[in-house]
């Protein structure tokens, strides 16, 4: 026969050289995917055990809203920027988080104004705190869909 396969002229050698930048990509890609799935489980769980952190009342400070930067045409995303005080066993603490994500929550203007019209400065709230890092507190310890969103966007992979 005049033709003589690939496997024929290659040695194991040639082909573990060839085999080398799969695995290598393989091994990058499933890191990365485990990263994030432990990221999502890290997210899932910091929401699950502050449904059952305590409340103390506290007392808005500030409400105001901030643009946040990156857009130059004056149209653009806002946050709510809401500061509390509370007291936990006697002492004082501030807090500025309104969910324990803490992720920065940007949106349109209107939605910004609905979150400061709902946290109005002076305005007696109940701030949930962590028992174990008083200091970690937030203003709202609801299940919200960040963690869903994430769990969606990971699916495919």
């Amino acid at each position: 026969m005049l033709v003589k396969s690939l496997s024929d002229s290659v040695s194991w050698r040639e082909r573990l050289l060839y085999a080398i930048p799969a695995v290598f990509g393989l091994l990058s890609w499933s890191l990365v995917v485990l990263a994030l799935d432990g990221l999502l489980l890290y997210l899932t769980a910091t929401i699950v055990v502050a449904q059952w952190y305590p409340s103390v009342p506290g007392e808005i400070t500030q409400s105001e809203k901030k643009q946040v930067e990156g857009r130059v045409d004056g149209r653009g995303s806002f946050t709510a920027e809401v500061r509390f005080r509370y007291s936990v066993n006697g002492q004082q603490f501030t807090g500025n988080q309104l969910h324990f994500l803490n992720l920065r929550d940007t949106s349109q203007l209107a939605q910004v104004q609905q979150t400061l019209q709902r946290f109005p400065v002076g305005q007696s709230v109940e701030v949930f705190y962590n028992t174990n890092e008083p200091s970690d507190s937030a203003l709202e310890r609801s299940l919200n869909g960040t963690p869903l969103a994430f769990a969606l966007f990971l699916t495919p992979f």
